[in-house]
C-alpha cells in the first residue's frame, strides 16, 4: 500500500502545509513561482526583478512610483527596466527619507 506521502506514480508528494509542486517528479527539486536572485550584479532589472531583490511587493513598487518616490526607470521600447545606479541611489534616498 502506498502511504499518504506517495502519490499515484509512487513518487513524495509536496507538501501541502507550503502549497509546492515538485520538477518532474523529483522531491529535491521544488518550482519556484520567482525565478532565482542571480548574485552577480545586473546593469539593469525588470520591475518585477526589482521588486524582488528589494523584498517589496510589485504594487507597493507602483505605488511608490506614482507618488514620485521610486527609482528612476529606462523605458527600452515596452519594456521598463531600473538600472543599478537608480537602484542604489534609490536605497541611498529612503534611508534618508526615514
Amino acid at each position: 500500500m502506498r502511504t499518504e506521502r506517495e502519490s499515484r506514480h509512487g513518487k513524495a508528494a509536496a507538501c501541502p502545509a507550503i502549497n509546492t509542486v515538485t520538477r518532474g517528479g523529483d522531491p529535491d527539486r521544488v518550482a519556484s513561482a520567482t525565478p532565482a536572485i542571480q548574485s552577480e550584479q545586473r546593469d539593469a532589472y525588470s520591475l518585477a526583478e526589482f521588486a524582488t531583490r528589494h523584498s517589496i511587493s510589485k504594487s507597493h513598487l507602483f505605488d511608490l512610483m506614482r507618488s514620485g518616490l521610486g527609482p528612476r526607470v529606462i523605458k527600452a521600447g515596452r519594456r521598463s527596466l531600473i538600472s543599478a545606479e537608480a537602484a542604489a541611489d534609490w536605497r541611498k534616498q529612503m534611508e534618508v527619507a526615514r
